[in-house]
């Protein structure tokens, strides 16, 4: 084999490499890492040949071409140098090939043997247990067999109970579920009905809004796509001069693109200003407003040439001014009063508290120069009473004027009218009262004036009596008042009461009963008279559950405020009947009739007087009636509706003298008896009040008057419980039970 052939196969192996490498599967980066390594180097062992070991390789086809020169002795040993250098040198790098191979397939061999799992170690031989622990081996078994047989009794029942809970369980959670689902399913449709109909209704206004805030992104959108713009026109710029001038010529251009995007008259620089400016100068305006408002301003007070403190404003040394003088002039005091000159200052104050008009005052009071003292100022109301050293005696005694006043109810507030309250500070030391004396003074009585008026039939002694005062007290508070003062009625006369001196105020709820008138309702009736009323209805009135939070003044009512009206009975309403037929000149006089009654059946509604009742009730044995007195001649009017069954002119005759009887449409029979003339016939139909006789004195009659009787069949009733109350003789209300 020459040179050539060699070469050829070499070429022949490297080509078959090339297109193995070409087939073979992407490597990861580790294997290219390696595969690069190992070229590296075998480039340098190439490296290590000379330059005089190097044979020039010429194709086959050269022998075709050219010439070949003649081989000298010379030659051929040259050529035989040459071709074992190259044999050896291909020989090393198969060898190298190989050593390579060989620890490529170690380094696999010992990776997949570190993959294989360790074998287990082999198990020791237990050991043989001992006749003992076999024997409590067996007995432990037996007693755990006996308490696994029971438990697992035990534990069927249980199990069957848990698994009965389970579902029961299960069954509710589905349905609670299937609940929960349902109503979250109808709430979210209600959630998406409602915002349908509110975006329907807002849908005039809800252009604007899109409109705006379109408008508001465009306003910030602009300028970054304007810059997006410029560096992409940039970019291209550089790219294009970085091909033309090169990289040099690309840096220049770089920074005349920079310039011009960052600094230019719309580059990023002058967007930043134009809207970071505004909102610097924002942030700027805010905090200087915040600064100004944490600085703290105060007058300085100076009094008399004297420093008294820091005020937030005047009216905190006017009030105190107020306070002092009233501490000095304290319920009639004769000190004189002190006059203030003060001044002010305004003054960065910092972090110095601030006085109160409390402060200002006890500092003035030390400035007067006199005798002061911590104490309690007592206040009630604005008026000022005194100062205390203590006050709980008159705590005391002021709850036990209040609990005078109180029930105790539910919803119940008592309290005074005006607060006390003890303020502490300075104060004069002759200002200082005793808590005793002002404990008697609060809790006891105070005169007031009022007034008294005349009234008809008064006198000296009843007007004393009436306002408890002397005539030497009505003498101090009148000026024309003596001992023969002249009374006229409607005169009012100057008096004093006495009254608590502390006003105490009640305010109670209260739960009662009241009642409420019933309607009327009027019905027109042919049947009757005009002028003539009856009731048909006995109207009743209704009830109602009142509550009422009711205010007291020292135990009189003064107010009632009504917090609800519940009805807890029906009113009735009133039915009347109203007469519409024409009336006659005899026709009894307009009168109303109650439900239930007749007409008053002598003279009119106020005629006659009852002088004898029925047996039963008082009159003598055997009267079924009542005898109505009136003078001779006075009509006798039908009491109700009906047919006249019997009109007799009896004269004396018979007991009952000239009579008349109605058969009344209501089933009740009325008599009439002792006429002096009858009006009617019999079968006549009347109507209540007609004219149906005359009051006489025939038959068995003593005095002038009208027997009237009512029965329904055979059984006779008391008239009086059919007719209006009447007038009863002095005798008849004696006997009548």
């Amino acid at each position: 084999m020459n040179l050539t052939q060699e070469t050829e196969k070499e070429q022949n192996t490297e080509t078959s490499k090339v297109t193995a490498a070409a087939n073979a599967p992407e490597l990861t980066k580790s294997d290219k890492d390696l595969e690069r390594k190992r070229k590296d180097k075998k480039a340098k062992n190439t490296e290590t040949i000379s330059e005089d070991d190097k044979v020039e390789v010429k194709p086959e086809n050269s022998e075709k071409t050219e010439s070949k020169p003649e081989e000298t002795s010379e030659n051929k040993e040259s050529n035989i140098e040459n071709n074992n250098k190259c044999i050896s040198f291909i020989e090393k790098i198969k060898e190298r090939e190989k050593i390579k191979e060989l620890r490529k397939n170690a380094e696999t061999q010992n990776a997949e043997k570190a993959a294989l799992p360790k074998p287990p170690k082999p198990p020791k031989p237990p050991k043989e247990p001992s006749e003992a622990m076999i024997k409590f081996k067996k007995t432990l078994g037996i007693i755990l067999g006996v308490i696994l047989d029971k438990t697992k009794i035990g534990l069927s029942k249980t199990a069957v109970v848990l698994n009965k809970i389970y579902r029961v369980l299960a069954r509710v959670g589905e349905y609670l579920v299937k609940v929960f689902v349902s109503i979250t399913k109808y709430l979210g449709l209600c959630l998406m009905y409602l915002a349908a109909t509110l975006l329907r209704g807002l849908s005039h206004i809800k252009e604007p809004f899109v409109r705006f805030f379109k408008n508001v992104g465009e306003l910030f959108k602009n300028p970054i796509i304007r810059h997006k713009k410029a560096i992409s026109l940039g970019s291209t710029e550089i790219a294009k001069a970085r091909e033309e001038k090169g990289k040099w010529g690309g840096l220049a251009a770089w920074f005349k693109v920079a310039g011009r995007t960052v600094f230019g008259k719309r580059g990023i620089l002058a967007t930043a200003v134009n809207w970071g400016l505004p909102i610097v100068s924002c942030v700027f305006l805010i905090n200087i407003i915040g600064y100004a408002n944490s600085q703290n301003y105060a007058l300085k007070l100076t009094v008399n040439g004297d420093f008294v403190g820091y005020i937030s404003d005047d009216n905190a040394f006017t009030e105190a001014e107020k306070m002092v003088q009233n501490r000095i002039n304290y319920t009639g005091s004769k000190v004189e009063i002190i006059s203030f000159d003060a001044a002010y200052e305004v003054e960065n104050v910092g972090s110095n508290a601030l006085l109160n008009q409390y402060q200002v005052a006890d500092k003035l009071l030390n400035l007067l120069g006199k005798d002061v003292k911590e104490g309690y100022g007592l206040y009630l109301g604005n008026a000022y009473y005194g100062t205390l050293t203590s006050h709980t005696r008159l705590d005391s005694a002021i709850k036990e004027l209040l609990a005078k006043y109180s029930t105790g109810a539910e919803k119940e507030t008592v309290q005074l009218d005006k607060t006390i309250n003890y303020i502490s500070g300075t104060y004069l030391a002759d200002s200082f009262v005793d808590e005793e004396k002002i404990i008697e003074q609060f809790t006891g009585n105070k005169k007031v004036a009022t007034y008294y008026t005349i009234k008809d039939g008064d006198c000296m002694e009843s007007v004393l009596e009436e306002t408890g005062m002397t005539i030497e007290e009505l003498e101090k508070l009148n000026d024309d008042f003596d001992e023969n003062y002249q009374f006229y009625t409607g005169h009012k006369l100057k008096t004093t009461s006495d009254e608590p001196f502390l006003t105490v105020m009640v305010t109670r709820e209260q739960h009662y009963t009241e009642t409420f008138d019933y309607e009327t309702e009027y019905v027109d009736d042919d049947t009757v008279y005009a002028g003539i009323k009856q009731i048909q209805t006995e109207g009743e009135n209704g009830e109602r559950s009142v509550v009422a939070n009711v205010s007291y003044i020292n135990g009189s009512e003064v107010s009632r405020r009504i917090l609800s009206r519940t009805v807890t009975k029906e009113a009735v309403t009133e039915v009347v009947s109203v007469g519409t037929k024409p009336r006659t000149n005899d026709t009894a006089p307009e009168q109303t009739i109650g439900a239930g009654l007749m007409l008053w059946p002598v003279g009119g509604y106020d005629g006659g007087v009852i002088e004898e009742p029925v047996w039963w009730h008082g009159g003598y044995s055997g009267h079924r009636g009542i005898d109505i007195a009136a003078p001779y001649g006075t009509p006798v009017y039908a009491t109700e509706n009906g047919v006249v069954t019997s009109a007799v002119y009896a004269g004396n005759s018979d007991d009952r003298g000239n009579y008349v009887v109605i058969q009344g449409d209501s089933g009740y029979t009325t008599y009439y008896y002792h006429n002096s003339e009858l009006a009617v016939s019999a079968g006549q139909r009347v109507t209540a009040g007609d004219l149906i006789a005359y009051v006489g004195m025939t038959g068995r009659a003593y005095g002038y008057h009208c027997h009237f009787g009512v029965s329904i069949g055979d059984e006779f009733l008391n008239p009086t419980d059919y007719l209006p109350w009447h007038k009863r003789t002095a005798e008849c209300a004696a006997k009548e039970y």
